[in-house]
């Protein structure tokens, strides 16, 4: 196998490679299973593992169940990986055919040279194969184990791995012949329904899972097909998912909570119910809501060329030069592994050598990230033609002319010696320097590509010539350009011969087709040909490689983005749009940058530019390299706070519907006879609970007791009853309530609420920020005129801070007290179109 690298004639990795269990020394307590397909190979994105603390210590069982539609790897009943492609052909699934069993135990030079031999210890293999209608009539082994999850991101209603909602019922009795009792797998709670045909589980509370977007369930059955699982919210309104899962292993199930949505209200989920039973056994685990929560790394693992790894791979840096041997041709083969498996991966190959290949990695979330890596060629060989570095005695350039000097100095960077041609005012605009006659001549026919490394006072011109000292042959001269993102900056410029032309015409052959086969022993260097300026231009690493020019552009960068003064928290140079919360109508804060300075262009710009002089608005950074070539764009938006007070008069608000109600916001009358926004909520017909809710940004502050609360209500009769509930958004049955009553009919009335009774009787009163109006909960909507109500400024009026509705000088008004007298209680002036003036104050109030 090691040596044709493949089964019988058929060559890896198009035979396929199963690595059932993978064990290194360097990481004592880790075991891996890995899949190796001709879609996926070398450093393969197929592989799974887990933590086996004694994997070197003491036997453990390592077994792979391979069927024909996927492969599950575990260790000691506990699974790990499985490999289940959604589309299987040759590329992904060459598993249809027999497999060589091998065992493999090698030993690295690196670990120690002294240890010749080592041990691995098999008890026993064994090969079976499950006969038709046989197999294992309760599970073996407890479902896998949830992943790790943030607390506002599960609701669990069975399952040891997160908080379960207290109360539960997970057997009422509802007339079912089911008989229910609870097993422990492995350490595992596992809920077993015997002699099924129906069975409830009743929740120890309402749960809201409409902010949710998946139900997860664990089953394990081999008696039973078409399981069906039902959400339930009052009605009660259920909707059935049939659970087609393999018989005699665990399935799991991620449900789409989109799937219920049309019939079951995810607001108040109180019930599952499961059905459609035969009288056989069924096991349930890990029965539980959750958020998908959207990965944004987008980093790699693992880099390998050709397949072997890249030696100094470091997942945080992007950009690697690799060399390659001289008479390479082919682009080298990169194979990648990423951090997150499910993360995207794009390889680009380069079109030529030398060249690059970039690795564009795009995480769940969008975020990309990219690698490259520089191919370039190791030195050409040539008998004569040496490396030159300069370290004091090395080659050089005695021959001066037109106002230049050469010497030996100490490189700038601090690392070794340099070779400097100083310029001078006044010099010729083509002084340069010729080297001593070389120990031999250079011999084109085996190198044609020269580089030599600059590190310029300036831009300009540099010209290379190769010179004959006998004066056979014809000069030959390659212009090479410097440009300004090269300044200060070591450069390796590429000397192209087969792009020279002939100069200074000698007596031997002058065709320049002949140029390749000539011989030259003398190298001529002008800096800043054709121009005359003071400064030095530093020389050194004249050597006969092709290699590429390893000076890339680089994408301008910021270091630091500060608002008013203070540095944005959260700014990264990757991320170039933000998002910074300030409430509406305050003047657009200051923004201010320090820019990141580049390798090659060191010196890039920023320019910002505002949207608009007033919240919401934002700032666009433009950002410029030094050569006008390569440009970035950052963008800070600044968004509305949602508050109380509540006004409807800025931003956007996050209002909805509840429970069959219409909720809005548009312009309608308020007390004071100004045109301005209210929220405005239809009750439907049938839904007595119908209501309305905004989502504010910042949580309701009830320290000192901020009890109080008063809210403008325009109701169609006298004696209505109006509720006032703030809640968790994430925990609706978290929440304070109070209700008063109207006296009026068609009129704006100030109603008043005292939440004082219901302060802790219904959970905590952390994070409430979520309005919830309701009305007459004892009678129905008819959805029309008699059935809407209007609200404004809903406030709470003794909290510490300064709770009124915003004074005119939050819009910009200043100073305050030149605002008209007619300027209503909300701060906004009373005209009919709010929309002409909101947010062009500018400092006056006209």
């Amino acid at each position: 196998y090691w040596q044709t690298q493949g089964f019988g004639t058929t060559s890896w990795p198009y035979c396929g490679e199963i690595d059932m269990m993978e064990h290194w020394g360097s990481n004592q307590d880790y075991v891996q299973s890995a899949i190796h397909t001709p879609s996926s190979y070398g450093g393969t994105v197929n592989h799974g593992g887990q933590v086996i603390n004694s994997a070197s210590t003491e036997f453990h069982v390592y077994a792979m169940e391979w069927t024909d539609e996927k492969m599950v790897f575990s260790v000691d009943g506990s699974v790990h990986y499985t490999y289940n492609p959604a589309v299987k052909d040759s590329d992904t699934w060459p598993f249809d055919a027999e497999q060589y069993l091998i065992f493999n135990i090698a030993i690295l030079p690196e670990i120690d040279p002294a240890i010749l031999e080592t041990t691995m210890e098999i008890d026993y293999v064994r090969i079976y194969q499950r006969e038709s209608g046989q197999g294992p009539t309760e599970p073996l082994t407890a479902a896998a184990e949830p992943p790790a999850r943030n607390t506002s991101d599960v609701i669990s209603i069975y399952s040891d791995a997160y908080a379960n909602v207290s109360g539960s019922n997970y057997d009422p009795d509802w007339g079912q012949s089911t008989e229910v009792t609870y097993e422990v797998i492995n350490g595992d709670n596992t809920l077993k329904f015997a002699s099924f045909n129906y069975q409830g589980i009743e929740f120890g509370s309402f749960v809201d899972i409409s902010q949710f977007d998946y139900l997860h369930v664990d089953m394990w059955t081999s008696d039973e097909s078409s399981v069906q699982v039902n959400c339930i919210s009052p009605g009660p309104a259920e909707k059935p998912y049939v659970l087609n899962g393999e018989a005699g292993q665990w399935s799991e199930f991620d449900i789409p909570l989109d799937f219920f949505s049309d019939v079951v209200d995810l607001s108040q989920v109180f019930q599952f119910k499961f059905d459609n039973g035969t009288g056989g056994t069924l096991f349930l685990d890990n029965l539980y809501f959750y958020k998908e929560v959207l990965s944004n790394d987008a980093t790699l693992s693992n880099l390998n060329i050709d397949e072997q790894t890249l030696p100094d791979f470091d997942p945080a840096v992007t950009h690697y030069s690799v060399v390659l041997p001289p008479e390479t041709t082919s682009v080298p083969h990169v194979t990648v592994s990423t951090s997150d498996s499910a993360a995207g991966v794009q390889i680009t190959p380069a079109a030529t050598l030398p060249g690059t290949t970039n690795i564009a990695v795009t995480a769940q979330d969008g975020s990309t990230l990219t690698y490259s890596i520089y191919f370039v060629l190791e030195p050409c060989s040539s008998a004569t033609f040496a490396d030159w570095e300069f370290s004091g005695t090395n080659l050089g350039f005695p021959n001066v002319w037109g106002g230049a000097s050469f010497t030996v100095v100490p490189n700038p960077d601090g690392t070794g010696y340099v070779g400097a041609q100083t310029l001078g005012q006044g010099e010729d605009e083509y002084a340069g320097m010729q080297s001593d006659q070389l120990p031999g001549s250079i011999n084109l026919d085996s190198c044609t590509k020269i580089t030599i490394d600059v590190l310029p006072s300036n831009p300009g011109l540099l010209i290379f010539k190769l010179d004959d000292s006998y004066g056979f042959y014809s000069s030959i001269e390659v212009p090479v350009s410097v440009d300004s993102h090269m300044v200060g900056v070591w450069t390796t410029l590429l000397v192209d011969i087969d792009s020279a032309v002939k100069s200074f015409p000698g007596s031997g052959p002058a065709d320049p087709e002949q140029i390749s086969s000539r011989m030259y022993d003398q190298i001529t260097i002008v800096c800043d040909a054709g121009a005359t300026h003071t400064g030095i231009w530093y020389i050194d690493n004249i050597i006969g490689p092709e290699y590429d020019i390893l000076c890339e552009p680089l994408i301008p960068a910021l270091s630091e983005i500060s608002i008013n003064g203070q540095p944005l928290s959260d700014y990264a140079p990757g991320t170039f749009s933000y998002d910074y919360p300030i409430r509406a109508g305050n003047v657009t804060p200051t923004v201010t940058v320090e820019t990141e300075p580049g390798v090659c262009r060191p010196n890039p710009s920023a320019e910002v530019s505002v949207s608009r002089s007033y919240v919401p608005s934002s700032s666009t950074i433009s950002v410029t390299s030094d050569d006008g070539l390569h440009s970035a764009t950052y963008i800070v938006n600044f968004v509305d706070i949602i508050t109380l007070p509540l006004d409807f008069e800025r931003g956007t608000y996050a209002v909805s519907g509840i429970n069959g109600g219409e909720f809005t916001y548009e312009y309608e009358n308020n007390l004071t006879g100004y045109a301005n926004h209210v929220g405005k909520l239809v009750k439907v017909p049938g839904h007595a609970w119908a209501g309305g809710s905004i989502t504010l940004t910042e949580a309701v502050d009830l320290s000192n007791n901020g009890y109080q609360f008063q809210m403008d209500v325009l109701s169609p009769s006298a004696g209505d009853t109006i509720y006032l509930r703030i809640e968790n958004p994430s925990d609706s049955m978290n929440f304070i309530i109070a209700e008063a009553y109207t006296a009026m009919a068609g009129q704006w009335e100030t109603l008043s609420f005292d939440v004082t009774a219901s302060v802790g009787l219904n959970g905590n009163t952390n994070d409430l920020s979520k309005v919830v109006l309701l009305t007459n909960l004892n009678s129905t909507g008819d959805g029309r005129e008699q059935s809407t109500y209007s609200f404004d400024n809903i406030q709470q009026v003794n909290c510490t801070v300064n709770c009124s509705p915003y004074p005119c000088s939050d819009y910009g008004i200043n100073p305050p007290e030149t605002c008209p007298p007619d300027v209503n209680r909300d701060g906004v002036i009373g005209v009919s179109d709010l929309s002409e003036i909101y947010g062009e104050f500018e400092n006056t109030c006209e």
